[in-house]
């Protein structure tokens, strides 16, 4: 080991009991899994509730284990907004949400007016991806068009964003402008009241729809909060009305009258579906063109109300256990489950793909059966030896074992925009299912490992964590933040198109390299968070808690070296040499000490596991005001030419109007 650790110190009586909801203190694994899984899994899938996958983990509910060995893109139907989970545990952020935001009232769910461009340290102010730190060790992850929902591993539900669309916490008026809390202009401006955006606690899973969100907690019970015109919470009514139901509340309203044991919640775009300890299915919202998978006769056996006979649209005001989905989830287990407008899909243990819904632009994939206006299909098997899949408004995707990813659906949205791999036309005019990467024609051979994206456009990971996107560019969100011109695929074409094919338009196919984002690659693995967050004013008195974390994504054990320096600022504040500890992987912390400024550590790192550090400072008195502060994490790792960095900064002030709750403060 290190010589800046001292050995066989257990910390354990120096642990401070951790409440079930306590405040934030970093920003590190915000890796989003289910809690449920303890695989590896890919991160990229529609914004709702959770896509599953054994082998990766749980996207779309979302899930990834605290070593993931790839990048992974957060379900969501954020609007225009793209989100990406790094290998070292960090947010990313680009698109209509990624920087400036639509003005002072924005989600706030990337960095504010100001990001930093991690290729060359500039500022920009743009949308490109800008990275997020607020939250600890997430675990799970969902997102609406206007606000994010986060699980931390303490089961603790985190949500902001903005409130107008009813996005609907905490009493909020339904339709009230500006933000949800956490207060401030953006998360980041959140020190110590960050727990004020904990909605509920001990909570398992998430999903969102368009404008609300569902959860289960450990109890097995699922609850919603949000719009519910169409009949999304499963309160028995719909519509908002005077009873808007602008807080979150259970769903109590089960078949048969008993609480099923609910272990996780999945989106259907426009209501939910939930599956219990016996794989029974259950869906209530909107059903339109067979969207929900279960057949008119059946919808109204279970009580939904008939909206058009003629274009099965019905409201399911609560839960309705679906016997097509259920009797193929009971025979071949539930690996994902979810949807978009009009079309669902489920993927099954055993590797089979099952598709339903709409018949306009393809959305079942019943590439043989064409649109009449009022067609719709039940749950028919769509495709075999699937290991991934995941939805988006107008489309479905997929991977194959081989690593093949396909695409059906819209396919200006999401979808195949041409079946002539590697090539704008002819158009897909008739949405069928296409190829979107194929490792066979690769030179490389790489091979998709995870799907996924927002709304309207898609993403794909592959194996060496470069990122793909393709479909409707609004906000920049299939084209990393970058204009037209700039926009490449693979290739190094430019890669926005109009829907006839031609270059420079909104829409992008070949999928578009996403560029910017640290972390990518497949062994870049440390990431430094901070308590009050990097860019923070701090002054005399205040604590800043660091935690860096290396992960070795390895699947073998490998020797690190990581580092955390604050040298360049050591005698502006006060170190607590208590604080100082080193963990690696599941064993017992161990003290840490700090020489020449720095806090090291070298060993070995167990295979798919981490090694972390972790101390405080406080502000010495007397601290001027504008004198950065800024901390610097590195690691190697030994016989490769693998290393790593990340930074965190704050800037003392002497005017506590600046600060948030901090009681220790004193103006110098």
């Amino acid at each position: 080991m290190g010589v800046s650790v001292e050995e066989n110190v257990p910390l354990r009586s120096q642990r401070r009991r951790r409440s079930a909801k306590r405040a934030i203190t970093g920003g590190i694994g915000l890796l989003g899994a289910a809690l449920l899984v303890a695989t590896a899994s890919p991160l990229i899938s529609e914004s709702s509730a959770g896509y599953s996958d054994g082998l990766y983990a749980q996207a779309n509910g979302v899930s990834v284990p605290p070593t993931s060995p790839l990048a992974s893109v957060v379900p969501s139907f954020a609007l225009d907004t793209m989100q990406v989970l790094d290998v070292a545990g960090n947010l990313w952020i680009w698109g209509y949400y990624g920087n400036t935001g639509p003005g002072v009232s924005s989600a706030g769910q990337g960095g504010g007016t100001n990001g930093i461009d991690y290729t060359t340290g500039a500022a920009f102010n743009e949308h490109k991806p800008n990275q997020f730190k607020a939250l600890e060790n997430i675990k799970a992850m969902a997102s609406s068009a206007y606000a994010n929902y986060a699980i931390d591993e303490h089961g603790n539900l985190f949500g902001w964003g903005q409130n107008n669309g009813g996005l609907y916490m905490f009493g909020k008026g339904f339709g009230d402008p500006g933000r949800i809390v956490p207060a401030g202009t953006t998360p980041q401006n959140v020190t110590s009241n960050w727990s004020d955006a904990i909605m509920d606690t001990d909570v398992t899973s998430v999903a969102s729809v368009e404008y609300g969100a569902a959860y289960t907690k450990s109890d097995g019970t699922i609850w919603t909060v949000g719009d519910n015109a169409l009949s999304q919470r499963g309160q028995g009514t719909t519509g908002n009305g005077g009873a808007a139901l602008r807080v979150a509340t259970q769903v109590t309203k089960w078949p048969g009258g008993a609480q099923p044991n609910i272990v996780v919640v999945y989106s259907g775009y426009e209501g939910y579906y939930a599956v219990d300890d016996e794989d029974n299915v259950y869906f209530w919202g909107r059903s339109f063109r067979n969207g929900a998978g279960a057949s008119n006769t059946n919808l109204n056996a279970a009580g939904c109300t008939t909206v058009s006979a003629v274009y099965s649209d019905f409201r399911c005001s609560t839960p309705i256990l679906v016997p097509e989905i259920t009797a193929f989830a009971k025979a071949e287990g539930v690996k994902s489950l979810g949807g978009g407008y009009a079309h669902g899909h489920l993927l099954t243990k055993q590797g089979n793909l099952y598709a339903w819904g709409s018949e306009e632009n393809n959305s079942s994939g019943n590439d043989g059966l064409r649109d009449t206006s009022t067609n719709g299909t039940l749950p028919t098997l769509k495709a075999t030896n699937v290991m991934e899949a995941t939805a988006r408004f107008g489309s479905t995707q997929y991977i194959t074992d081989d690593g093949t990813a396909w695409a059906y659906g819209n396919r200006l949205w999401g979808g195949a925009f041409s079946l002539n791999y590697g090539s704008r036309t002819p158009a897909n005019s008739d949405h069928l299912t296409g190829k979107v990467w194929d490792p066979a024609q690769d030179s490389s051979k790489r091979k998709a490992l995870m799907i996924g994206g927002n709304k309207d456009s898609a993403s794909v990971v592959l194996d060496d964590g470069t990122i793909l996107s393709w479909g409707e560019n609004g906000g920049g969100a299939a084209c990393g933040g970058y204009t037209y011109a700039a926009c490449l695929d693979k290739s190094g074409n430019v890669a926005s198109v109009v829907p006839g094919g031609t270059p420079n338009g909104l829409y992008v196919w070949a999928p578009a390299v996403i560029e910017g984002i640290q972390n990518v690659g497949r062994y870049q693995t440390i990431s430094l968070n901070s308590n009050p967050f990097t860019g923070s004013a701090v002054m005399a008195g205040q604590t800043i808690r660091y935690q860096a974390v290396a992960r070795n994504t390895f699947a073998d054990p490998a020797n690190y070296s990581v580092a955390v320096d604050i040298s360049s600022f050591l005698s502006d504040v006060d170190v607590d040499p208590e604080s100082i500890a080193v963990t690696v992987g599941n064993d017992e912390p161990v003290r840490g000490t700090l020489n020449g400024g720095k806090v090291q550590w070298s060993g070995s790192v167990p295979k798919r596991s981490q090694v972390k550090i972790e101390f405080a400072v406080a502000v010495k008195s007397g601290t001027p005001a504008g004198v950065t502060l800024r901390a610097e994490a590195t690691m190697s790792v030994s016989g490769t030419g693998n290393s790593d960095r990340d930074a965190v900064s704050h800037i003392t002030t002497t005017n506590p109007d600046e600060l948030e709750n901090c009681d220790t403060c004193s103006a110098p």
